[in-house]
């Protein structure tokens, strides 16, 4: 059976993020979609930088596609 993509928004708040990222690797999706805006000052730039280590974690272990513009939208 395939399994569906996923899409993942995420920025700044990573509160929840690794219990999402457990969630959708026992799912083990073909494809998980990261989408994430570029920091806007250097506390935003900050938090991401925690987002991105959680992140890094699972690049290894699933399919992932990063989707991320050059400045802020």
């Amino acid at each position: 059976m395939q399994k569906a993509n996923i899409v993942l928004f995420t920025f700044v708040k990573n509160e929840s993020l690794e219990i999402i990222l457990l969630s959708i690797f026992k799912y083990n999706p073909e494809k998980l979609y990261i989408v994430m805006d570029v920091p806007r000052n250097m506390e935003e730039e900050n938090c991401q930088n925690k987002v991105d280590a959680i992140l890094n974690i699972y690049t290894s272990k699933l399919n992932i596609v990063f989707i991320k513009p050059n400045s802020h939208l």
